[in-house]
């Protein structure tokens, strides 16, 4: 325990106006911040929400331009990570304010089941972090 105190201390002097986050969530007796899938799917998609309305609001076609763009790439180039797709529709002119703004295209057309994971791929700009989606048009 001191030893953890010293780095706490250590890391405060290096970064004062850093703080600890703490979540406010229940974490229901276990030893981490533990949330059932139905509250964390909904914090998931009120972040997405959000982020959605900041992206339509700075851009007011952009939801729209990254849906299309996102088929016709697939569609041309056939199945491809996330980030891939993301890097793409930015260099062709698509570009939303953060982009956090591509997880709902991707997640609005997983719905209306026009794409689908098929695989999973280490991120390239997650520091080679398990995460990223290999999304493929939808068949049938």
């Amino acid at each position: 325990m001191p030893q953890q105190k010293n780095e706490t201390k250590r890391v405060k002097a290096r970064f004062p106006t850093a703080r600890a986050r703490r979540s406010k969530a229940p974490t229901f007796g276990l030893p981490f911040d533990a949330r059932p899938p139905e509250i964390a799917n909904g914090l998931r998609d009120q972040a997405m929400s959000d982020v959605a309305v900041h992206a339509q609001d700075d851009r007011p076609r952009f939801h729209q331009q990254a849906v299309d763009f996102v088929l016709w790439f697939l569609d041309r180039f056939g199945p491809a990570p996330g980030e891939r797709i993301t890097d793409a529709c930015k260099r062709a002119g698509i570009q939303p304010h953060d982009d956090r703004a591509f997880g709902p295209v991707y997640m609005a057309l997983a719905r209306q089941k026009r794409i689908e994971k098929i695989g999973s791929v280490r991120r390239e700009r997650g520091h080679g972090t398990s995460g990223g989606n290999i999304w493929a048009l939808k068949v049938g």
